[in-house]
Order: structure tokens, then sequence, then C-alpha cells
């Protein structure tokens, strides 16, 4: 198993520990890029800026994007020789 040493859980948690340390910099630069790929698809889709489809367009993304984060947070049963592990889901790529 992947998980299978607590060694092996601490090298996989380090880089997501370090990514919580974002600066407020790095954070608003990500914000940004969230904005400008939200725009983008909504263009993309046809709808013009100012409109209330456009509007809805973007609260449309906004939503399936906490969704995602939702799903992916909640935590799923992952039955193992031994005692049950309680984990998370985790993005298929």
């Amino acid at each position: 198993m992947l998980y299978d040493t607590p060694m092996k859980r601490l090298v996989f948690m380090l880089p997501l520990l370090l990514s919580a340390c974002a600066d407020p910099a790095q954070r608003a630069a990500y914000a940004q890029q969230v904005e400008q790929a939200d725009h983008s698809e909504c263009l993309r889709l046809g709808y013009q800026p100012g409109t209330p489809t456009y509007g809805d367009c973007r609260l449309r993304l906004r939503e399936m994007r906490l969704e995602e984060r939702a799903i992916n947070r909640q935590p799923v049963f992952y039955p193992q020789v031994g005692a049950p592990y309680y984990g998370y889901r985790r993005h298929p790529w």
C-alpha cells in the first residue's frame, strides 16, 4: 500500500504542509489565475461580460469548484487488513 508506514505518510504529507504556508501574495496570484480562467471559460462558452448569463456562468463555475473541494475533503472508509483506515478522496491526476 502507498501509505503503509508513518515515514511514507510524512513524505507524502510534507508538500501539503508546506503549501499551507503560502503567503498572501501567492494566494492572491492563485485567486487571480482562477479569476482569469473563469473569465476565459465563460467567454469561450459565448457569454458576454456584463450580462446576467455571464454572471450565472461565473457563479456556476465557482459553485462547481467549491463542490469539488467539498467532495474531495469527505472522509472515505478504506477497509484494510487489520484496522480500518479513514482517508480522503484524492484527485485521479
